[in-house]
C-alpha cells in the first residue's frame, strides 16, 4: 500500500503542472505562515499587553487606514505591477523609470490629499466610532490622526512593493509586503511596554511599522533602478522586437513612458474588483465599531483574523496557477486549462479543509492563544461562523483567479459589487440586531455569495467546474483498482 502511494507521489512531482504549482506554492505559503503569524503575534501582544479596548481602538483605526489607503493608491499600484513586467521583459528601463515618475506623482498627490483630509475630518466622527463614556474618549482622535498621517507612507510604500512584484522579486515582496510591518510594529510595542501601557503605544508602533516597510520598499526599488542588472538578468540589457509590429502587444507606446491620462484609465479598472472586495471587509469592522464597544470590535477582529489562517494555501497556490491559467488561455489549449484548474482545486481543498475542520472542531483552541476574553459562547459562535464562510471560499476554488486571468476581470468586479452591496446591507440590518453574531453571519452569506456566484459563472459561461470533489477521486481509485483486480484475474484465467 505505501509502495503504491509513494509511487503515485513520484508520478505527481513529474507533472509539471502539478509540481510547479506545488513547489512554487509552498514558497509563497512559508512567507505567508511567517506573515500571518507575525500578525497573530502582533494581536496578542497588544491583547495581553495593552487590553482588549486597545485592540478594538487599534482594529478601526487599521480599518480606515486601509480603506482610504486603497482609495489613494487608485490601482496604480497594481498598473505599475504590471507595466514594469512588461517593459522589464522588452529591457526598457527608460520606460520603467519614466512611468515610475508619472505613477508615484498621481499617488504622492492622492495619498497627501486624503491623509490631510483624513487627519482634519476624523475628530468629527470620533462620536460615531467609540464609546464616550470611556476614559481614553478624549484621546481616540489623537489616536485615530496617527493613523491618518501613515496613510501618504502607506499608498507610496504599496507603490514601491508592487514594482518589486512587477520584476519578478516574489520573496522580497512577500517579505515587505506582509512580514516587515507587523514584526517592526512588534518591537515597537514591546519597548513601548516595558515603560507605559498606554493604549498610545499601540497605533504608533503600527504607523512606524508602515514606515519601516516603506523604508525597506522604496530601498530595494531605488536600488533597482539605479542598477538593473540586480532586477534579473532578463531586465538587464534593453532589446529590439524581434519582429516589426512586436510592441503591438502592449496597450500603450513603447516608445515613451505612461503619461498620466493613460496611467489613470489603465488603473482604474484594475482597482475595481480588487479593491471592492477588501474594502467590504474593512467596512464591517466600521459599522460594527458604531453599534458595539471595542471590545467587541476586538473579539471579532481576532476572529476574523484567526479563521483566514485556513486560506494561506489557497492565496498561495492562487498566486501560481494563475499565470498558468492565463497562458493556457493564451494558447486557446481548453484541455489545458480544465487540466490546470483540477490540479489547483485538487491540491486548496487538501490543503485547506483539514485546517477548516480543525477549527471547526476545536474553536477553542486557537481562541484562547489571544487571552480568555476571547473564549466566550459569543467569540466562539462568532469564530465559527466566519469560518464556516470561509468552507465556501475554499470548495470554490480559485474562481476570481479564473475569472481575471481568462479576460473576465468585469464579472469579477460585478460579483465584487453585488458582494458589497449584500455586505453592507446585512450588516445595517444585522449589527444591531443581533450584534457581533449579525456582522459574522453577515461576512459569511456575503463570501458565499461572491465565489459561489463566480463558481457558477465560470461554470456556465467556460464549462469549467472549480468545485472539487473528493468522491471523484476516490471512486476513479476504487474503479482503477477494480479493473487491475480483473485484468489480473484475466490474466490468471488464461494461464
Amino acid at each position: 500500500m505505501i509502495k503504491k502511494i509513494t509511487k503515485k507521489f513520484r508520478r505527481k512531482f513529474k507533472d509539471r503542472d502539478f509540481s510547479e504549482i506545488l513547489k512554487k506554492g509552498f514558497t509563497g505559503t512559508i512567507i505567508s505562515l511567517v506573515g500571518r503569524f507575525s500578525g497573530y503575534l502582533l494581536l496578542m501582544v497588544i491583547g495581553w499587553i495593552y487590553g482588549q479596548e486597545a485592540l478594538g481602538v487599534y482594529t478601526v483605526g487599521l480599518s480606515l487606514l486601509s480603506i482610504v489607503g486603497i482609495l489613494g493608491r487608485f490601482g496604480v499600484d497594481m498598473a505599475m505591477s504590471r507595466f514594469v513586467a512588461q517593459y522589464g521583459g522588452a529591457g526598457r528601463w527608460d520606460l520603467i523609470r519614466g512611468s515610475y515618475r508619472t505613477a508615484f506623482t498621481i499617488v504622492f498627490v492622492l495619498g497627501l490629499l486624503l491623509s490631510t483630509a483624513t487627519y482634519f475630518l476624523v475628530p468629527y466622527f470620533i462620536d460615531d466610532f467609540f464609546d464616550t463614556a470611556s476614559p481614553n474618549y478624549d484621546r481616540y482622535a489623537l489616536f485615530m490622526q496617527l493613523f491618518a498621517v501613515s496613510i501618504l507612507f502607506y499608498v507610496l510604500g504599496g507603490l514601491s512593493e508592487e514594482c518589486i512584484k512587477g520584476l519578478k522579486k516574489t520573496k522580497q515582496y512577500n517579505w515587505i509586503s506582509q512580514v516587515v510591518n507587523q514584526v517592526a510594529a512588534i518591537v515597537f510595542l514591546v519597548i513601548f511596554g516595558l515603560f507605559s501601557k498606554d493604549e498610545l503605544w499601540v497605533n504608533l508602533s503600527y504607523c512606524l511599522g508602515v514606515f519601516v516597510a516603506f523604508a525597506f520598499a522604496q530601498y530595494y526599488w531605488l536600488l533597482y533602478l539605479r542598477k538593473p542588472e540586480l532586477g534579473g538578468t532578463e531586465f538587464a540589457q534593453p532589446k529590439k522586437p524581434k519582429k516589426p509590429g512586436a510592441e503591438k502587444k502592449f496597450e500603450v507606446n513603447l516608445d515613451k513612458p505612461l503619461t498620466t491620462s493613460e496611467m489613470l484609465r489603465i488603473s482604474a479598472p484594475m482597482m475595481s474588483a480588487k479593491y471592492l472586495t477588501m474594502i467590504y471587509t474593512w467596512l464591517d469592522i466600521l459599522i460594527l465599531a458604531h453599534y458595539v464597544e471595542e471590545a467587541k470590535v476586538a473579539i471579532y477582529r481576532v476572529a476574523t483574523r484567526l479563521t483566514s489562517l485556513a486560506t494561506i494555501p489557497l492565496i498561495s497556490i492562487n498566486a501560481i496557477a494563475g499565470p498558468k491559467f492565463a497562458e493556457a488561455y493564451g494558447n486557446n489549449d481548453t484541455k489545458g486549462l480544465h487540466y490546470s484548474v483540477r490540479q489547483a482545486t485538487r491540491m486548496i481543498f487538501w490543503s485547506c479543509v483539514p485546517i477548516l475542520f480543525i477549527f471547526l472542531v476545536f474553536p477553542k483552541w486557537g481562541l484562547y492563544t489571544f487571552g480568555k476574553g476571547y473564549t466566550s459562547h459569543e467569540a466562539v459562535t462568532v469564530f465559527v461562523i466566519v469560518t464556516l464562510g470561509q468552507v465556501a471560499n475554499v470548495l470554490t476554488g480559485p474562481v476570481t483567479v479564473l475569472l481575471n486571468m481568462t479576460g473576465r476581470q468585469k464579472v469579477t468586479m460585478y460579483y465584487a459589487l453585488a458582494t458589497v452591496v449584500i455586505d453592507i446591507s446585512l450588516n445595517l440590518i444585522l449589527i444591531p440586531l443581533y450584534g457581533l453574531i449579525g456582522a459574522a453571519i453577515a461576512t459569511a452569506v456575503s463570501r458565499t455569495v461572491l465565489n459561489l456566484g463566480c463558481a457558477l459563472q465560470i461554470y456556465f459561461s467556460m464549462g469549467v467546474s472549480t468545485i472539487y470533489n473528493p468522491f471523484t477521486d476516490l471512486m476513479g481509485l476504487i474503479n482503477k483498482k477494480n479493473k487491475n483486480v480483473q485484468k489480473k484475474q484475466e490474466v490468471d484465467h488464461g494461464d
